[in-house]
């Protein structure tokens, strides 16, 4: 299989980065990331990257909709705008685990994952989350979910 890219290829300096995870790229948008150590949003427009603190261990972010993100960070998830700033849930998983990473599925619902702070102990959920249902469990035995995606045309989901 081979794949065609059209596209300038460059590289892009956005600053020193402690723990990056949750690249995306989005055709409306441009491009965004995390740092994971940091707690930073880095979005991309127009060429130019923007860094904004969102939350601790801030370890998922994804372009929602408009201005907004969905993301989860430390034992929370929510949605970032520019102009409301974080609004987030309540603390959803133990202290000893925090959220890892995520995707938006194409209905919008998001799939997320955890890991605990220690050494893997294989307990490790996979959560769908909606506006009914804030935590049905997928799979509760993980070592880590990493690398979360959902195929668009499928709906097939890989982690």
């Amino acid at each position: 299989m081979t794949d065609s890219f059209d596209g300038p290829v460059r590289r892009e300096e956005v600053g020193v980065l402690g723990l990056p995870e949750s690249v995306r790229h989005h055709s409306i948008r441009g491009a965004s990331l995390v740092d994971i150590d940091s707690g930073r949003l880095l979005t991309q427009e127009s060429g130019r990257w923007t860094s904004r603190f969102v939350t601790r261990f801030l370890s998922f972010a994804d372009f929602w909709i408009e201005s907004t993100y969905v993301l989860a960070g430390g034992r929370a998830y929510g949605i970032w705008s520019d102009s409301k700033g974080l609004r987030a849930s309540a603390p959803l998983i133990g202290s000893r685990r925090r959220f890892n990473d995520g995707t938006v599925e194409r209905n919008g619902f998001l799939v997320v994952g955890t890991m605990n702070l220690g050494k893997s102990d294989f307990r490790n959920r996979l959560f769908f989350m909606n506006e009914i249902s804030t935590r049905p469990v997928l799979d509760d035995g993980l070592g880590l979910s990493n690398g979360v995606v959902c195929v668009p045309t499928s709906g097939d989901l890989f982690f």
